[in-house]
C-alpha cells in the first residue's frame, strides 16, 4: 500500500505562471590575485614552497570564467619596481591558459641584495587591488598572501626621502591599513600563509583587516596559517583553497613514486560536484599520470567530452598536473602516476577540488497569505544532474529563510526531519515557519539561503500578497513521499481536496512540471470542482524507461481555460524502483511478507488516529483559550467551547450528553471535527477553521519543541486557511 504525505492546505489566489526555463545552475567565478614574497628575507628553501604553493592555487581552480594572477613582490630599492606581476590576470578557461600559469610560475625568484631585496607588503596589496578593481561584488575576490610577514621598506625613498628606516616603515604600515580598509569595502579577502620566520601578529593583521566574507554560518573567515615545513605546504594551501573558494577538498594522498614505477591513488568526487580539479603534484614533468573514472577500465580522455563529462588537463610538462572535469561522475576515481626509467625516486602527491553548482527553489505554503496567521516555507536543492537528496550531503551545508516587507527581514529556521511543519524527513527539501504580523499588508518576500563549503550558494526569492479574506480556491494534496517506490511504467494516485470560493463551478487543470526529467504524465487532469468542498484524485503515471533512483516534481494546479492562472504548486519527492521479484518467492516466503505487511498496516494505521501531543486553541479576537494536549494514546479528543459575556472564549472538556459536546478525530486524510453545529473536515494541523460566531480553532503539535503554540488570532475577515 502506498504511504501518502500530506502537502499544507493553502490558499491561494490566481497568478501568472513564470513560464519558461530556468537557465542551467553554474559555478560561481573567482577572481584571485596570488603574492609571492621575493624579498631577501626569504630562503631559497621557502621561495621553492612559495611557488609550489601558488603553482598549487593556479591548477586547484576549476570554474573557466575565474581569473588567477600571480605577482612577486618586494622592494623598490635600488631602482627595481616594488612588484613583478609574473602572471596578469589570466581566465582559466583552457589548457594552453592554465599551462602558461603553470610555467609562469618559475619567473618567480628571490631578489638579490641592493635590488629591491627589501618587502614592501603596501605596494603588493595595491597591485592586487587593482588587478581586482573591475570584478563584480557578487564574484569571490581573493588575495593569497604568502609571506613571512615581515614588513622592511627601510631604503626605500617612496615613503620619504629624509625619513628614517623606522619611520619609512611606519608610513608603510599606515599605507597597508589604508588598503586593507579598501580591501574590505571592496569585498576582498586576504588569507595570509606565512613562509620561513614569521611574524604572525602581522599576519593576522593582514587576515583581519580585508573583507570578513565566509561560505555560510559555521565556516572560517579570513585567517592566516603558518606552513611549517615542505610536507605542511599542501595541507596549508588546499584548507585555505577551500575555506576561501567554498570549495570541497578530498584527503592529499601522498606515495613513493620509485623509478620506473607505477602507484595508484584514490580520491572521491561526491554526487553534488558539478565541476571539478584533480591535482597531481609529480614535480618531473618525466612523469605520465591517467585518470580512470569509477568503474572504467580506460583512462578518461584529457580534452573533449565523454560518458556525459567535460576534461580538460593541464600540466602535463611541469611540476604540478590537473585534470578539470565538467560533470564528473561521483565515486572514486583512479589516478595512475608512471615514473619513466632514470627518472629519481620521489614523493607524489594526489588531491581533488570541487564545487556544486547549484539551484534553490523558495516556495510558501501560498501566494495569498493572511495576516497574523502561520505561514510554512520550504526550500529544496537541485545541480544540473538532477535533485540533490542525499542528507549525508545536505546536512553539510546550511539552509536558511527570511521574509521581509514586514519590517525588518525575519529569519525562517528550516530543516528536514520530519517533524512537523515538515512533512517527510531526508527528502531534501528542508521546511519551515513563521507567523505574519497581524497588521502585515501588500506584499512579503521570501528568500531562500543554501550556503556552505563545496557548494556555489544561492539565495532565491518567491513573493506573495498579504490579503483578508478567503481567496477563490482553497487547496491542498496528498502526494508520494521519498519513502514510496514506483517501479517504471506504473502509476501513483496524488488526492487533492479544493475548496472552491467563488460561487460558482470553476474547471481545474492538473499540470506536472518535472524537475529530473522522469517522464511522468498525469491521466485525467481536468476536473471541475463545484462551489463548496469537493475532493478528485489523478494517477501520475511514469514512463516505462523513467530513470531509477530518486526523482522530485511539482504538481501545479491551474485554471483550465487560463493555464497561465496557477492556484498551488505542491512539490514532492519520490523514488523510482524495479518492482520486487514476487515470483521467486516461494509459499512460505510469501505468507510471512503477507503476515508482517499486515502487521505494518496495522501499526500504521493505529498511530495515523493517534491525537497524544496535539493541543487544541480557540480565538475570538485578541482572546484565547486552549485544552492541554493529551500526554497518553487517545483516538478522540472530546470538548465544548463557550464563551463568556465579555467576549472571552474558554474550551472544556465534555461528555456523551452534554449539548454542546464537540469531538475531535484524526486519520490519514487529515483531522475531522463533528459538532451539533455541523461537521468540519479533513483539515490539516496548524490550520484555523471558524466554527461559528467568529470564533476560530486550530489545532497544533506540542509533541514538537520547536512549535509555535500563540498564534495570533485571525479576524473575521481574514483567510483562515494555510
Amino acid at each position: 500500500m502506498l504511504a501518502i504525505g500530506l502537502a499544507p492546505l493553502v490558499a491561494v489566489q490566481p497568478q501568472s505562471a513564470a513560464g519558461g526555463q530556468a537557465e542551467p545552475a553554474r559555478i560561481t567565478p573567482a577572481h584571485i590575485v596570488v603574492l609571492v614574497d621575493q624579498s631577501g628575507s626569504i630562503s631559497p628553501e621557502d621561495m621553492t614552497r612559495e611557488k609550489e604553493a601558488a603553482g598549487l592555487i593556479a591548477q586547484a581552480e576549476f570554474s573557466p570564467e575565474s581569473t588567477v594572477a600571480i605577482v612577486g613582490f618586494g622592494s623598490d630599492s635600488g631602482g627595481t619596481p616594488p612588484v613583478d606581476a609574473v602572471c596578469p590576470p589570466t581566465k582559466v578557461a583552457t589548457s594552453a591558459e592554465r599551462q602558461r600559469l603553470s610555467t609562469c610560475v618559475d619567473a618567480l625568484r628571490i631578489r638579490d641584495r641592493g635590488k629591491g631585496d627589501g618587502t614592501d607588503h603596501a605596494q603588493a596589496l595595491v597591485q592586487a587591488l587593482d588587478f581586482l578593481s573591475d570584478d563584480r561584488d557578487d564574484e569571490p575576490k581573493i588575495v593569497f598572501l604568502l609571506t613571512d610577514g615581515k614588513l622592511d621598506v627601510g631604503d626605500s625613498e617612496r615613503y620619504g626621502s629624509d625619513k628614517t628606516p623606522e619611520q619609512r616603515d611606519s608610513a608603510a604600515h599606515d599605507l597597508i591599513t589604508e588598503r586593507l580598509a579598501d580591501a574590505r569595502d571592496s569585498k576582498v579577502q586576504v588569507w595570509p600563509l606565512g613562509f620561513g620566520a614569521v611574524d604572525e601578529k602581522a599576519l593576522g593583521e593582514f587576515a583581519a583587516g580585508g573583507y570578513q566574507g565566509s561560505c555560510g554560518p559555521g565556516t572560517p573567515t579570513p585567517k592566516a596559517t603558518t606552513v611549517s615545513g615542505s610536507g605542511d605546504v599542501k595541507r596549508a594551501i588546499f584548507e585555505s583553497y577551500s575555506s576561501a573558494r567554498c570549495a570541497g577538498i578530498g584527503p592529499i594522498n601522498e606515495q613513493q613514486l620509485s623509478s620506473g614505477g607505477t602507484v595508484e591513488a584514490k580520491v572521491d568526487i561526491p554526487a553534488i560536484a558539478t565541476d571539478g580539479s584533480i591535482i597531481v603534484i609529480k614535480h618531473d614533468p618525466r612523469v605520465a599520470v591517467e585518470f580512470l573514472a569509477p568503474d572504467a577500465t580506460k583512462a578518461s580522455p584529457k580534452a573533449g567530452t565523454a560518458d556525459g563529462s567535460t576534461y580538460e588537463g593541464s600540466g602535463q610538462g611541469g611540476a604540478v598536473e590537473a585534470l578539470r572535469i565538467v560533470d564528473p561522475k561521483p565515486g572514486t576515481w583512479t589516478v595512475r602516476i608512471t615514473s619513466a626509467d632514470g627518472v629519481p625516486a620521489q614523493n607524489v602527491s594526489t588531491a581533488v577540488t570541487w564545487q556544486g553548482a547549484v539551484q534553490a527553489v523558495v516556495q510558501p505554503s501560498s501566494s495569498t497569505l493572511s495576516a497574523g496567521q502561520p505561514v510554512t516555507v520550504s526550500v529544496r536543492l537541485r545541480t544540473r544532474r538532477g535533485p540533490v537528496t542525499d542528507p549525508a550531503q545536505l546536512r553539510a551545508l546550511s539552509f536558511t529563510a527570511d521574509v521581509s516587507g514586514t519590517g525588518p527581514a525575519q529569519p525562517i529556521a528550516l530543516a528536514d526531519d520530519g517533524k512537523s511543519p515538515d512533512p517527510t524527513a531526508d527528502d531534501g527539501t528542508y521546511t519551515g515557519r513563521t507567523t505574519l504580523p497581524p497588521d502585515a499588508s501588500g506584499q512579503v518576500t521570501f528568500t531562500g539561503h543554501v550556503t556552505g563549503i563545496g557548494v556555489s550558494g544561492d539565495h532565491p526569492t518567491a513573493r506573495a500578497s498579504v490579503v483578508k479574506g478567503p481567496p477563490p480556491i482553497l487547496a491542498g494534496a496528498a502526494l508520494p513521499t521519498i519513502t514510496d517506490e514506483v517501479a517504471p511504467g506504473e502509476s501513483v494516485t496524488a488526492h487533492l481536496e479544493v475548496t472552491n470560493n467563488s460561487g460558482g463551478a470553476r474547471k481545474l487543470r492538473v499540470r506536472l512540471d518535472q524537475d529530473s526529467g522522469s517522464l511522468i504524465t498525469v491521466e485525467d487532469a481536468v476536473h471541475e470542482v463545484p462551489a463548496g468542498a469537493s475532493a478528485f484524485d489523478v494517477d501520475l503515471r511514469f514512463d516505462g524507461k523513467a530513470r531509477l533512483g530518486t526523482t522530485t516534481a511539482q504538481l501545479t494546479l491551474v485554471d483550465d481555460a487560463d493555464p497561465s492562472v496557477v492556484y498551488q504548486t505542491f512539490p514532492f519527492t519520490t523514488t523510482v524502483a524495479e518492482p520486487f521479484p514476487w515470483l521467486l518467492v516461494g509459499a512460505g516466503g510469501a505468507v510471512l511478507i503477507l503476515v508482517l505487511g499486515l502487521v505494518f498496516w496495522l501499526l500504521a494505521r493505529s498511530r495515523a488516529g493517534d491525537l497524544r501531543g496535539l493541543k487544541v486553541t480557540v480565538t475570538l479576537g485578541a482572546y484565547s483559550g486552549f485544552l492541554p494536549s493529551p500526554a497518553v494514546s487517545t483516538k478522540a479528543i472530546d470538548f465544548a467551547v463557550e464563551v463568556t459575556g465579555g467576549g472571552v472564549p474558554s474550551i472544556r472538556p465534555a461528555e456523551r450528553g452534554d449539548p454542546e459536546l464537540r469531538r475531535l478525530t484524526r486519520s490519514k486524510r487529515g483531522m475531522r471535527l463533528t459538532s451539533p453545529h455541523g461537521d468540519l473536515g479533513p483539515f490539516h494541523l496548524d490550520q484555523p477553521q471558524d466554527i461559528g460566531n467568529g470564533v476560530f480553532l486550530v489545532v497544533t503539535d506540542e509533541s514538537l519543541p520547536d512549535q509555535a503554540t500563540d498564534y495570533p488570532p485571525p479576524s473575521s475577515e481574514q483567510n483562515t486557511y494555510l
